[in-house]
């Protein structure tokens, strides 16, 4: 993305999840990192000062992740919409059944927008049969090159080292595909 769209990077300033980030200088198209606000104790997030980038007349194109507590991607989404701009959701997508209040707090983020990056063909899948449009689906695995990972895990085999090192054998009850 980097090298080859030419993109201008705008990063939210808080993970919730213990990864390492990458260095943002490395990006050729780095612009800033954002604030993420909680609103009122709830999980809803707002990223402040990234609205009015909708408004820019170079900006054509978005990509936001697919999660919808995020606020500010409904109302980027929702004047992308009224601008004919493009809005890209690169997500998991959806892996199982959504509640009422689940559908009706994720839905309307979604089919505001013009494509899903995916990160696998369960997704993919699972949303053709819920009723989204195949041609809105793109699977990118995640960044991962899918088939030498998939070569990797047919060639993985069962051991006990995991029970006898650490003296655990939750890895025995669970299935591994």
């Amino acid at each position: 993305m980097n090298k080859e769209l030419g993109c201008d990077f705008y990063f939210g300033d808080k993970v919730e999840f213990p990864i390492k980030l990458l260095n943002y200088s490395e990006l050729e198209g780095f612009k800033k990192e954002v604030e993420n606000k909680k609103i009122f104790n709830t999980f809803f997030t707002w990223q402040k000062r990234v609205v009015g980038l909708v408004f820019k007349k170079e900006y054509k194109y978005f990509i936001l992740t697919g999660d919808s507590s995020i606020l500010s991607n409904w109302v980027i989404a929702f004047f992308a919409l009224l601008l004919n701009k493009k809005v890209y959701l690169w997500m998991h997508g959806l892996k199982g059944e959504l509640s009422w209040k689940g559908k009706l707090l994720t839905y309307p983020l979604y089919h505001m927008s013009n494509k899903f990056l995916l990160y696998s063909d369960y997704s993919k899948n699972f949303m053709e049969k819920q009723g989204f449009p195949t041609n809105k689906m793109i699977c990118i695995y995640n960044s991962l090159d899918y088939d030498v990972q998939l070569a990797v895990r047919r060639t993985l085999k069962k051991t006990s080292i995991y029970k006898n090192y650490f003296n655990n054998n939750i890895i025995e009850k669970t299935k591994c595909t």
